[in-house]
């Protein structure tokens, strides 16, 4: 929701933020929509709704349906063709002004993606794992050249609350889908970067009975057992609908001695009362008590000319003494549904989130000019965060004369209390080619120690209307952000409140051949915390986009691509008050131009492709710093990628299949001073599978599959922030997979 805080301090003066009104607003709200929705009965003549497309995988012999008001896929395949994530409708995909894109389950599954960052590394405009193998507990990336931030994760449509270093990190598989709406996104979602948000939909229960155990292994001794079951509750007549989901694994990093350890289990639970009525119940635990490292390396040795040698790419700059990273997340929320007649539907979503840190690292701060000792700092953070979000929609479908409407009215409020405790202090030095660890790493003391309450209300209303050929979407969005900071070191309050109205304008022509050309206009805007040198409160940062472009959905051939070209700005950003030193003024602007080209296709039975192209022409427009005419850093100009997978449907070798892929990315800047880049890099991934169940039945639904991702081994550096911190790109990857389903 908010930025993350540049110096967190920790704080439990809660009289001083006003406990109480966000807690009634919080409990009250819902209690009183909630008995309207029941309260107002539909006709009975009303007819029952068509259920949602089923967000469920295509592998035979089982076909999964979900129950999921929040996904409106069709069944398996690349193709998807809806997302409630740009309208929070059920529009197709052709009818938003805005470039979305979907990677359904079986993508990911296909390509085994085992994070966000490897499920997004073929779609347009995103450059993914911009922090190389040293990420592993975050998914950080750029949209259209501009950081999202974990700040603009979403799932299942509300806002993933996090703080300084606790924030959620959701396991793939537990999901059935990713949407990513790339642009200013403000007018249904509230404050958030201008690049866009990534919306991940959780695995709901299903129609159908079914159930999946998988296991796992492959290289950097990685090992994982999974399971996923579900259907209607014996002897509830599919009333009740339950699904569990879950894992344990386990490997070690690229980065020597680091590991990654996790458990998840994702209980969720379906009800329908009526055909017009739907309750679910979605909840999730997840313990990672070690995900690898978060380190850097310098820029000489890596990208720039070391004349002592080249820094190892599994160079591990902390020290396993002290290293630690402990996260728990839970989760806890609902999708309540209830149609009140043709016309008039009321949903209601919300969700408690729990996320805590221990954190521990020592960290590379600069090379000496040796060129082979590096100077390291220690720090640690404990950290907590609780947080709760609620959105109520009303929805209206109806006509005036030959133009249709869907009217959706909402109000949605998020709240996130966190508490911060850091430190920072010195460690000692490592020889960056003869490294000796298990060193005596002095004691850090704390340095901030901070409790932080924020809270977002937003009051929106949109329509869609069609006329004809003719959709025509327009909408707004008034928040009201509320920050209070307390410092429990000094006794010091801090308090910061913005409001901002944002909105979206756009429209789109359905050609009978399937191409949907559109145009729009979008705004978004994010509070920036902190004063000037005269003690005014910053104002937020603000983005606005113009896009237009065409989307293509053939009839009678399961595809779906997009062509879109953009012009993105993000304004009031910060930079160096030329009359203040180390004071900020907010006249700096970044402005991102491109174009972005995107198909999903089955161009036959057992035949899936997907492919993208992107160039960015990103720059900094107005700097105070001397960066004004640069490009930000680990923005590259261009990308592309092309992955297809085959099976065999007859012959001798039936139900064998085999999926390639080749990603692009170009060269990026790797500091603000442009003086040097890391260069392009391109990776092949690759797959074989096969289905057991051809050999004989007693196989049947038995699948065996191995994948690799950057097969050739390409050694490569994924970006630099600057001069000192630089991260090379994960190696190659190797898992094979046994599954059997039911």
């Amino acid at each position: 929701m908010f930025s993350h805080v540049s110096s967190p301090v920790k704080n439990r003066l809660h009289a001083s933020v006003k406990p109480g009104r966000y807690r009634r607003a919080f409990t009250v709200l819902p209690l009183i929509l909630s008995v309207m929705a029941f309260a107002v009965p539909a006709s009975a003549a009303d007819e029952a709704p068509t259920p949602p497309d089923s967000p469920a995988k295509t592998i035979a012999p089982i076909t999964v349906d979900a129950v999921s008001p929040s996904d409106n896929s069709q069944t398996g395949g690349y193709v998807a063709t809806k997302a409630r994530t740009g309208t929070k409708t059920d529009a197709d995909l052709k009818e938003v002004p805005q470039s979305i894109s979907v990677i359904t389950e079986d993508q990911m599954q296909a390509q085994n993606a085992q994070s966000l960052n490897q499920a997004l590394g073929y779609t347009a405009g995103v450059v993914p794992g911009t922090r190389g193998s040293a990420a592993t507990r975050y998914d950080l990336m750029t949209v259209r050249g501009l950081s999202t931030g974990s700040n603009n994760q979403y799932l299942d449509g509300l806002h993933l609350s996090g703080g300084v270093f606790a924030f959620p990190q959701m396991d793939m598989w537990a999901l059935s889908r990713v949407e990513v709406m790339k642009g200013p996104s403000s007018v249904l979602y509230g404050q958030g970067s201008p690049a866009g948000i990534v919306n991940m939909v959780s695995k709901h229960p299903a129609d159908t009975p079914f159930g999946v155990i998988e296991t796992q292994t492959g290289n950097n001794h990685f090992y994982q057992g999974a399971f996923d079951i579900g259907g209607p509750v014996p002897g509830s007549d599919g009333t009740f609908l339950y699904r569990l989901t879950g894992l344990a694994n386990r490997s070690d990093n690229q980065i020597n001695l680091t590991e990654n350890k996790r458990l998840m289990i994702a209980p969720a639970v379906t009800w329908r009362p009526t055909d017009t009525t739907s309750l679910t119940i979605l909840s999730s635990y997840q313990h990672d008590p070690k995900n690898g490292s978060f380190g850097s390396i310098p820029s000489i040795g890596t990208v720039l000319y070391n004349p002592v040698g080249k820094i190892s790419r599994n160079f591990y700059d902390g020290d396993p003494n002290y290293e630690k990273f402990d996260r728990t997340q839970a989760f806890a929320g609902y999708e309540f549904e209830h149609k009140f007649n043709d016309i008039f539907t009321f949903r209601q979503n919300a969700r408690y989130q729990h996320t805590t840190t221990d954190y521990n690292s020592v960290y590379s701060v600069n090379l000496q000019a040796d060129n082979i000792t590096l100077n390291r700092l220690a720090t640690f953070s404990d950290e907590r965060v609780n947080g709760g979000v609620i959105d109520n929609q009303i929805e209206a479908k109806f006509a005036t004369g030959p133009v249709e409407h869907t009217v959706l009215v909402g109000l949605d409020y998020i709240r996130t209390d966190s508490e911060n405790q850091t430190g920072n202090g010195l460690a000692p030095t490592l020889n960056i080619f003869n490294p000796v660890y298990y060193q005596i790493i002095p004691p850090v003391l704390t340095s901030v120690d901070t409790y932080q309450r924020q809270t977002q209300t937003g009051l929106y209303a949109q329509d869609q209307i069609r006329f004809d050929k003719w959709v025509l979407l327009a909408g707004l969005r008034q928040d009201w952000a509320y920050q209070a900071t307390s410092n429990r070191i000094s006794a010091a309050m801090s308090k910061q409140s913005d409001n901002k109205m944002t909105g979206r304008a756009g429209l789109v022509y359905l050609f009978d051949n399937g191409l949907s050309p559109y145009i729009s206009y979008s705004t978004s805007f994010m509070p920036t915390t902190g004063v000037d040198y005269y003690g005014k409160a910053y104002k937020p940062t603000t983005g606005k986009q113009i896009e237009g472009g065409v989307k293509y959905q053939p009839a009678g051939f399961n595809s779906f691509a997009t062509l879109a070209v953009y012009d993105l700005k993000q304004q009031n950003v910060q930079t160096a008050d030329p009359l203040h030193p180390f004071y900020s003024v907010q006249t700096g602007e970044i402005e991102t131009r491109g174009v972005e080209i995107e198909a999903h296709m089955s161009l036959a039975e057992g035949f899936d492709l997907v492919g993208a192209y992107t160039h960015l022409d990103t720059e900094t427009t107005r700097d105070n710093s001397g960066y004004a005419g640069n490009v930000p850093v680990g923005i590259p100009s261009n990308l592309a990628s092309l992955w297809g997978d085959y099976t065999l449907q007859d012959g001798p070798a039936e139900g064998l299949g085999a999926g390639l892929g080749v990603r692009y990315v170009g060269a990026s800047y790797g500091n603000p001073e442009n003086t040097f880049k890391s260069g392009s890099y391109t990776l092949l991934d690759a797959a074989i599978h096969y289905d057991l169940g051809v050999l004989s039945s007693s196989l049947e639904g038995i699948r065996a599959s191995i994948n690799a991702s950057n097969l050739l081994d390409k050694d490569y550096v994924a970006s630099c922030y600057s001069n000192n911190w630089c991260w090379y790109g994960a190696g190659r990857t190797l898992t094979g997979t046994l599954s059997y389903r039911w």
